[in-house]
């Protein structure tokens, strides 16, 4: 009779799954979250900011390299002063930094 107990003790000893096979899943997500999204949503809140921040009169590079000064801000229209008498028209997104003074 001792020998149909070792077949219990073997599915027992192989079955042992449950949370022991879910953490390194929860731990791999964890590791993953920090490194990777949280980076980049504080990145794109940032982006967010800068492109409701600008105004009348900021020097800006837009995505493109163009660097100029802001003359007129509109909804989603920026028109920029690149040179003297040269304004051109660029979408707010295309904002990519603020030049300080």
């Amino acid at each position: 009779m001792t020998t149909s107990l070792a077949p219990l003790a073997l599915a027992q000893a192989e079955g042992g799954g449950g949370l022991a096979g879910i953490l390194p899943m929860v731990a791999i997500f964890g590791v993953f979250y920090f490194v990777m999204m949280r980076p980049q949503q504080r990145k794109i809140r940032m982006q967010r900011e800068l492109i409701g921040s600008v105004k009348q009169g900021d020097r800006i590079v837009a995505a493109g390299g163009i660097v100029g000064t802001i003359r007129r801000v509109d909804d989603d229209v920026i028109s920029l002063q690149v040179a003297d008498n040269v304004v051109i028209k660029i979408d707010r997104a295309s904002v990519s930094r603020k030049l300080e003074a």
